[in-house]
């Protein structure tokens, strides 16, 4: 893989990361909304809350309300993908095994294999989150 190809993909993986994380502040905000709170206004309760702090909130509150959004290995896969934003996040550039890339590309190929595999799944649990937010957020009123 191409450095550029790489850091294409680099970017592209962090948007789908922040999506994900935006997605479920809008269900933690839905499952924490009273009747004196709206949902909109519930949501800056969690503005600064990071993807660790949302799962560990929303398997809180599924239990405090006994309702099942997320299984538990919905809840592990998950947490497993929050440790891979970690690792793209704060530790790819950095950590004792990072990428390295030599002429214009990236020296380990296990790198391109993890970036591709870690965008999919950042994909598709976008997908599968939204779904669930359908579920709880309420839907806008008519005008």
């Amino acid at each position: 893989m191409t450095e550029e190809v790489f850091r294409t993909r680099h970017s592209e993986i962090v948007e789908w990361y922040q999506y994900i994380e935006m997605h479920l502040k809008g269900i933690c905000a839905a499952l924490s909304t009273d009747e004196d709170e709206s949902w909109y206004s519930s949501l800056d309760d969690f503005e600064l809350d990071p993807l660790g702090k949302l799962i560990l909130k929303i398997k809180t509150l599924q239990e405090e309300k006994k309702i099942n959004l997320f299984s538990a290995s919905d809840l592990d896969a998950l947490d497993a993908l929050r440790r891979s934003r970690n690792y793209w996040i704060h530790q790819c550039f950095s950590a004792d095994h990072h990428v390295i890339f030599k002429r214009g590309m990236v020296r380990d190929d296990e790198f391109a294999k993890r970036i591709n595999e870690d965008l999919r799944d950042a994909m598709d649990w976008d997908e599968k989150i939204v779904e669930k937010a359908r579920e709880v957020i309420p839907k806008p009123t008519s005008i």
